[in-house]
């Protein structure tokens, strides 16, 4: 289990990351037209510059937290810190969208970017779907309100024309938006099962290719001590053998040695025995000899 959630707590940490990367390349691109567009003399709104710069840094935070925070907290606590964050941002972005005259159209895109973000940096079902919800609802009050004049109509660029004011057509844009926000959103909920029910088995396989290259490896181990353990014994034996053998050669030399001595000395012997004999038959002669002359 405690596997399980650590694989999914790195899984959603590298989502967020993959998140932050694109959002940081979309507002840097934003704040930088929108600072090219003032430049060039064309009017833009000092509170939606400040929702881009506000939206980048609010992003730079989050991969902070992302780096020193969250990679030691659990699963759950990362999931409503990163829901809080994009909460705030889709808050900011409705406020920004409000003050630049696009809230019919503009927001639904915007939002349902966000709900993208949503379904592709969370690891579990509910947090996309409190988003979507978020997203959807927060829309509709922001539109409703600016229909009914509550929020006034600020018209920065006095077109003269205020569509949310036209009911019919109010009715049939919010009807569609909606209509294609809640179609998104079940495509969202439907494929995220299916990436989720692909990288589930994704990581069933590989934990199960993991659990046989770790048998492989310690079959290898076992193998390479038994080997090990032959070779040496195999070696202990073979120098035994060479102690052997240079043993019995010594002997077998001593003996030698001592067979050369014994047959000189037997050699010697029968020599002077042959000596000696031929001494005695000598003095027999001798012997003889004298007596023959005595008589």
């Amino acid at each position: 289990m405690n596997q399980k959630t650590d694989s999914e707590l790195e899984e959603l940490i590298a989502n967020i990351q993959k998140n932050n990367q694109i959002k940081f390349f979309i507002f840097s691109t934003f704040i930088l037209l929108s600072l090219l567009l003032i430049w060039f003399g064309i009017k833009i709104p000092i509170l939606v510059v400040g929702v881009e710069f506000f939206l980048f840094f609010s992003n730079l935070f989050c991969e902070i937290l992302r780096k020193k925070v969250w990679i030691k907290k659990t699963v759950s606590q990362v999931s409503l810190s990163y829901l809080i964050f994009q909460i705030i941002e889709i808050i900011s972005l409705l406020v920004a969208i409000s003050h630049f005259d696009a809230v019919l159209f503009g927001g639904i895109v915007f939002l349902m970017i966000y709900q993208l973000f949503a379904y592709l940096g969370f690891t579990r079902i509910i947090y996309p779907r409190i988003i979507a919800s978020f997203c959807g609802i927060s829309f509709l009050i922001t539109a409703l309100l600016e229909h009914f004049g509550i929020t006034p109509y600020l018209d920065f660029y006095n077109s003269g024309v205020n569509l949310n004011q036209n009911r019919p057509l109010f009715i049939a844009t919010i009807t569609y938006m909606m209509g294609a926000f809640l179609y998104s959103t079940l495509y969202g909920d439907f494929f995220t099962k299916k990436m989720r029910k692909l990288i589930d088995d994704l990581r069933l396989k590989t934990q199960e290719l993991t659990k046989r290259e770790e048998e492989l490896k310690e079959a290898k181990a076992v193998l390479e001590i038994k080997v090990a353990a032959r070779t040496r014994k195999l070696s202990e034996l073979a120098q035994s053998l060479e102690e052997q053998v240079k043993e019995r050669t010594k002997e077998l030399q001593e003996k030698i040695q001592e067979l050369e001595k014994f047959q000189k000395i037997a050699v010697g012997r029968e020599l002077k025995m042959i000596e000696l004999k031929k001494e005695i038959k000598k003095l027999k002669e001798e012997l003889e000899k004298y007596k023959s002359k005595i008589k």
